[in-house]
């Protein structure tokens, strides 16, 4: 069985219960949330063929329609220098998990696409994928789709 996570959704879940986690003054909430995710991920699925997919950067539909998740993008375009600050910490602890922690741990399965979400990254795996037992990990609404 394949095990698709929408990694954003991961890191997203960890900064609300994990966030005010550090070690030497470095934020490690997210990466420690989602690692701790991934161990019982494992052992449910009972599976090593996992897939990591991340967003990356802001999405093409926004193009497309001016109203995709414009509340968002409005949110941080006002946004204080404090959420700013705490913003683009979440986003090195993502990177870092993307590019330094998830392969160092042997996963080679880390897809990520500019200007596509994570959600988009895991259809385009589930066609490629036809066939397969598949489990996706997610709460995008996107995804019922």
């Amino acid at each position: 069985m394949y095990v698709i996570i929408d990694t954003n959704y991961l890191c997203h879940k960890a900064y609300y219960v994990f966030g005010n986690l550090s070690h030497d003054e470095v934020a490690t909430g997210v990466i420690f949330g989602v690692l701790k995710d991934i161990a019982a991920i494992r052992e449910r699925f009972d599976s090593d063929k996992i897939i990591f997919t991340f967003d990356k950067g802001k999405p093409r539909r926004c193009k497309l329609f001016k109203g995709y998740k414009k509340s968002r993008y409005d949110k941080t375009e006002n946004a204080t220098d404090e959420e700013l600050a705490t913003l683009n910490e979440f986003r090195k602890q993502v990177t870092k998990l993307e590019e330094k922690y998830l392969p160092s741990m042997g996963f080679r399965n880390i897809f990520s696409q500019k200007g596509f979400e994570a959600d988009d990254i895991i259809a385009s795996l589930c066609h490629d994928l036809k066939g397969e037992e598949i489990a996706i990990v997610s709460a995008d609404k996107d995804l019922y789709q």
